[in-house]
């Protein structure tokens, strides 16, 4: 193979005649995954979306806490701290579910 230029595969870097096509130790690996570069945004927006629904949803739980403690507080539960921090506490989850459904959706 004089005068054939080679390259490095990406991913176990073993020199290779064509950039295109996984190098011979790759295809005949099987714990090697490889991933396109959209496949691996849509694995990174979808791991980054889950942890965002996680977040707001621990805040939400926050949220709910101090509803409960005003209105055990206020010894009232239409306390309007409470009835403030339950509205959070909703549209934090309402935010947490969309993340979700976008994952769902495909849109990661």
């Amino acid at each position: 193979m004089v005068g054939t230029k080679l390259t490095r595969c990406d991913a176990c870097d073993h020199p290779r005649t064509d950039s295109d096509a996984p190098c011979q130790v790759c295809a005949t690996s099987e714990d090697l995954v490889v991933y396109t570069p959209h496949e691996l945004n849509r694995l990174v927006s979808a791991v980054a979306a889950r942890e965002v629904a996680g977040r707001l949803r621990e805040r939400a739980v926050w949220h709910r806490e101090r509803a409960a403690t005003w209105a055990w507080l206020a010894k009232n539960d239409d306390d309007p701290c409470a009835l403030w921090h339950e509205r959070e506490a909703k549209a934090l989850d309402k935010l947490a579910a969309r993340e979700l459904d976008g994952i769902e959706r495909g849109e990661c």
